[in-house]
């Protein structure tokens, strides 16, 4: 073999060894960009009234799905009252039922913390801004913002009901259930309009407490509470 032909064998040897350099490079981008496509396809998405979702549980066989553990009290437990630090806002609860709180939020925000959902992610009550949803809102009526308030969050699609009620005392709310993406609807949303202020709304979530216990925490919400104080907390 000339000198030549082993130049021109080393070259094309070398474009080989830089092609398939190449092809792994690709290929190894390909991959770890579907990785990561796939990680954030399966990122949780967090729920209005606190809980994350995780995705349907996978079943086998004839396996049913096992039903969430509710929080539930018996007729001999005592009920305390809870007033807003920012809003004339209170409502009751169970002495039983572990309760959050955040200092300094001004959407006096109380959360629940029970069971195996971090207090931050099982909200029980709070002030919504109407604006934050859309400005247009303030001015018209509020069945209009319930109706529409699944927009705010990315892991709803729709809703599913909204049923207008007056609590026992005698605000005017709306109960609504809103699907989410795997086309189930297990938050029981509550709205209340607040007395002569429409820029905002209360509002409260139930996904762990027994259906008696949240109806009495409902009828128990009221607007125009006195000023706390350590006492009353």
């Amino acid at each position: 073999m000339t000198s030549l032909d082993g130049e021109q064998g080393q070259s094309n040897f070398g474009r080989i060894v830089l092609v398939t350099l190449a092809g792994i490079l690709i290929l190894g981008g390909i991959t770890f960009a579907a990785y990561k496509f796939s990680q954030k396809k399966a990122s949780n998405m967090t729920l209005p009234g606190g809980v994350t979702y995780l995705g349907p549980t996978p079943q086998t066989g004839n396996q049913q799905p096992t039903a969430p553990q509710l929080f539930t009290v018996d007729s001999n437990t005592a009920w305390l009252t809870r007033y807003g630090e920012t809003y004339p806002v209170s409502f009751s609860y169970p002495v039983t039922l572990p309760l959050v709180v955040y200092s300094g939020d001004n959407t006096d925000t109380v959360s629940i913390g029970w069971g195996n959902i971090p207090p931050q992610q099982n909200v029980l009550i709070n002030m919504g801004f109407v604006s934050e949803l859309d400005v247009k809102y303030i001015n018209l009526p509020k069945e209009e913002y319930v109706k529409n308030w699944w927009k705010s969050f990315g892991g709803l699609k729709g809703l599913k009901s909204m049923t207008p009620f007056t609590n026992a005392q005698g605000l005017k709310g709306y109960r609504a259930r809103y699907v989410d993406w795997s086309d189930s609807a297990p938050i029981e949303n509550v709205f209340f309009e607040v007395p002569a202020d429409s820029k905002i709304m209360i509002h409260l979530a139930n996904g762990v407490l027994e259906e008696s216990v949240f109806d009495r925490i409902v009828h128990s919400v009221a607007w125009g509470a006195p000023t706390p104080t350590p006492t009353q907390q």
